[in-house]
């Protein structure tokens, strides 16, 4: 009975979705990395609350749209998550050597920290982000929007530089290390939607049917456009503008709110 409930607390924390596998004998191994091949050959726990899946239809450019869903209920180590969607994204990407667009869905301010992005960073081979068209956020935790503005530096730090007196050493310094050239790549491909109604565009239709969203997602998605209209409404209050009609404001906000997404395809 002991060993029955020790069972039961050690699988609440897991998720029960079946993942690809990789044969660790596969031949497509043999010249990547040794932290890669353990990455997707050995043993994986899927934390509960997160959901991974490829996109029945591709998007509108026919690229293969990779889905992860992370709910309220994540509990768990990104890591783990990591390696799940790499085990999905394996055999696209490395064994036929095709395009693909990340989508990630949060409904929490899920933290992905600088740590475990160094970790993908000396990890995954130099195709998954050759390969990697677009990677969409929705619902972007304060996680994301900062490691979004930390990347436009970079965008001004090419080779030109690397002559200049004060600014040359620090891109010499980031070129050791592929950083000038891995953040500029994650730069042009990164795009923020605060609302999943923002992804149309991208689709050519309505993300909700195209991508079997999970009605949680969708409440979520709601719950922050009334919490956004109750905000609105008190700072008019707080402003002595209560006469100040919605619609304007709540505009220039939507507009805003995917304003990276239209200047990059500008």
């Amino acid at each position: 009975k002991t060993f029955c409930c020790f069972l039961c607390l050690a699988m609440a924390g897991r998720s029960t979705q079946q993942l690809p596998t990789v044969d660790a004998n596969d031949e497509s191994l043999g010249s990547l990395p040794g932290s890669y091949v353990q990455m997707i050959t050995g043993s994986l726990d899927l934390p509960r609350g997160v959901v991974i899946r490829w996109a029945q239809q591709p998007d509108k450019e026919g690229r293969k749209a990779l889905l992860v869903f992370w709910d309220e209920n994540f509990s768990g180590d990104c890591h783990e998550v990591t390696k799940g969607m790499v085990r999905f994204l394996h055999d696209h990407v490395i064994k036929e050597d095709k395009d693909f667009v990340l989508i990630w869905f949060q409904s929490g301010n899920h933290k992905i920290g600088p740590k475990h992005l160094a970790w993908l960073f000396w990890n995954l081979p130099k195709q998954y982000l050759q390969h990697l068209q677009a990677c969409h956020v929705v619902h972007p935790s304060w996680t994301v929007r900062l490691a979004q503005f930390s990347l436009f530096p970079w965008n001004y730090l090419s080779d030109d530089f690397a002559e200049t007196r004060f600014i040359g050493p620090v891109v010499k310094f980031a070129n050791r290390f592929r950083m000038v050239n891995w953040s500029l790549a994650l730069y042009n491909v990164l795009y923020v939607h605060e609302r999943l109604e923002f992804l149309e565009p991208e689709l050519g239709g309505d993300p909700v049917q195209l991508l079997s969203i999970p009605e949680s997602f969708v409440a979520f998605d709601k719950d922050l456009d009334r919490q956004a209209e109750i905000d609105m409404q008190n700072a008019q209050n707080q402003m002595g503008m209560p006469t100040m009609g919605n619609a304007g404001i709540g505009g220039q906000a939507g507009a805003g709110g995917d304003l990276r997404q239209r200047s990059g395809a500008q």
